[in-house]
């Protein structure tokens, strides 16, 4: 168990949809966990956008479900309905390097 597991179970018992967290300066994404960390469609999406400052980070060892892992600045446009989200991330130049969908359960 790790100091964040009862704040994880807490999103997902409660509904949650996202997470994001930014202190590593990478970008990363990891598919929808459940309440204990298992690959979950109806799960929590998190994402880790540490993709401004001073420098870059680096990835060590590949997490389970981690789908995307970039190393670039930018920042993430999220857009947010009632039913779904999307995401974009737009490097410094202005294009935009990674996107996605989901829907809220």
């Amino acid at each position: 168990m790790t100091d964040v597991d009862p704040l994880w179970r807490a999103v997902a018992d409660d509904g949650g949809e996202l997470v994001l967290a930014g202190h590593e300066h990478v970008y990363e994404w990891f598919a929808p966990l459940n309440a204990a960390g298992t690959a979950d469609a109806n799960g929590v999406r998190s994402f880790i956008v540490g993709t401004g400052g001073n420098s870059m980070g680096s990835f060590g060892t590949t997490h389970a479900n981690s789908l995307v892992r970039l190393r670039a600045f930018g920042v993430m446009k999220l857009t947010l309905s009632n039913n779904a989200y999307s995401w974009q991330i737009v490097n410094e130049s202005g294009a935009v390097i990674d996107s996605g969908t989901g829907t809220c359960h």
